[in-house]
């Protein structure tokens, strides 16, 4: 979690809330219900990470002063 949490930029904790408000990359949970691990594969964090993407034509953005 550390890993990909650096990779992408965040805290390890805000991986921890995207995950329990399904919001985030997904992940492979090891281990049992009280103490689970999870791992991020890093296909699957490239993938997350790019469909997240935006793109600015260069104008101004709503709301932006």
């Amino acid at each position: 979690t550390r890993e990909a949490a650096k990779k992408i930029g965040v805290h390890p904790y805000t991986l921890f809330r995207w995950r329990r408000v399904g919001v985030g990359p997904p992940a492979l949970v090891f281990g049992s219900s009280d103490r689970p691990v999870f791992r991020y594969p890093v296909d699957k964090l490239e993938a997350w990470l790019s469909s997240r993407l935006q793109t600015f034509s260069g104008g101004e953005i709503d709301g932006a002063a």
